[in-house]
């Protein structure tokens, strides 16, 4: 198994012929922390014994399953990434969030039954919302995404609903966790963006305040009117979410100047 925890990363395996678990790690520092906070029982870390990880240390199952329910008990923190980045590096803290970006792409690939063909396959592809939060002075609020992952450069904060939540208070919950940005919800964008893998709705929002916020996944936020924000959201290299992007700016500011004071 592998396993990500605020104290480091580790893959945790049974050898042939062996009665306990190797757990191997790229730190070192990460085995002897897991070995001081949670696995007491954890052998003293060897070095180079393996073709690949160069740190490893041997524990068995029923210690290891111990000191795992004692991490379980620990989990106190809304978000996995933020909490790293409370404990450890910048670079640690950006290395696991491309391993998130990539893990992202198992939910990019939707798997059809095959009686779903054609146009059913629409209603079959995950759904995403965005918001696009226009303010008093009719400057529109634009992200750009920490390492331009699928090449987007500036873009809306956008995501998915958690379990039991609205379009509406998931946009409003990812608009703030990406920029810090509290927004009202003024109507919905009437057209949907579909793309190979998400159909993808947008929400006009109105800016009510700013938080003390800090996400490890937007390099920063920028206020643009519309003539800055078409040529910031240009700059993305994926034509067909730049293009997308376009389309909704352009909806959203005419729907915003319909729209009474």
């Amino acid at each position: 198994m592998w396993l990500f925890t605020t104290l480091g990363f580790f893959s945790v395996v049974q050898k042939p012929n062996d009665a306990f678990l190797t757990v191997r790690a790229r730190v070192a520092e990460d085995l002897i922390q897991l070995q001081a906070k949670y696995m007491p029982e954890l052998s003293e870390v060897i070095v180079g014994a393996g073709s690949d990880y160069p740190y490893r240390a041997t524990i068995g199952h029923e210690d290891f399953a111990r000191g795992l329910a004692q991490i379980a008990r620990d989990i106190h923190y809304d978000n996995f990434k933020n909490e790293v980045s409370k404990e450890d590096s910048a670079e640690r803290v950006q290395i696991y969030s491309q391993v998130w970006k990539i893990l992202m792409e198992l939910e990019n690939e939707p798997v059809y039954p095959p009686s779903v063909t054609g146009e059913r396959k629409r209603a079959w592809k995950r759904r995403a919302f965005g918001g696009i939060v226009i303010n008093k002075q009719s400057k529109v609020l634009l992200k750009e995404p920490r390492d331009h992952f699928g090449g987007i450069v500036w873009t809306f904060p956008k995501g998915s609903c958690h379990a039991d939540e609205t379009p509406e208070q998931a946009i409003i919950r990812e608009v703030e966790e990406e920029t810090g940005i509290i927004g009202r919800i003024e109507l919905q964008i009437p057209d949907a963006f579909e793309s190979e893998t998400t159909l993808n709705s947008y929400f006009l929002m109105s800016f009510e305040r700013e938080t003390d916020w800090k996400d490890i996944e937007t390099l920063r936020i920028r206020w643009a009117n519309q003539e800055e924000a078409e040529k910031l959201i240009g700059m993305t290299t994926s034509e067909a979410a730049r293009e997308q992007d376009l389309a909704a700016l352009k909806l959203a500011y005419q729907l915003h100047r319909e729209s009474p004071e």
